[in-house]
């Protein structure tokens, strides 16, 4: 069996080839474009890529709210009053996922912390 930072770090050059075009592709529009193929494709890879959403969403790149609804069977439910809100949203979901999924949050602080480091 494969740990799962492990596995998701053989995922992350797709992900970030995937994501770097969903963002390039949807830079101009006025929404996120869940039904984009790359973000579909993200979606597709499942539960293993979380920490690089977390990634993502720490680091205020993208918008991952409705692939973290996809990807997670027990989604915290939002309020309509959070629609439109970034910053609730973010917080609710950093909040939810570092008490649920605390490996997927540990990995993608180690990952932010490495990439800080390299920069130095």
């Amino acid at each position: 069996m494969i740990e799962p930072c492990a596995k998701c770090e053989m995922l992350r050059p797709e992900f970030n080839k995937l994501s770097k075009q969903w963002r390039h592709d949807t830079r101009l529009a006025a929404h996120h474009h869940p039904e984009h193929p790359c973000h579909r494709a993200i979606v597709g890879m499942g539960i293993d890529v979380l920490p690089l959403i977390v990634e993502k969403l720490i680091v205020r790149d993208g918008w991952w709210f409705c692939a973290l609804r996809e990807i997670l069977p027990d989604a915290p439910t939002m309020e309509d009053w959070m629609l439109g809100r970034i910053d609730v949203l973010r917080a609710l979901w950093m909040a939810w996922i570092e008490a649920k999924y605390p490996a997927a949050w540990n990995a993608a602080q180690r990952a932010i912390k490495e990439k800080q480091n390299e920069r130095k």
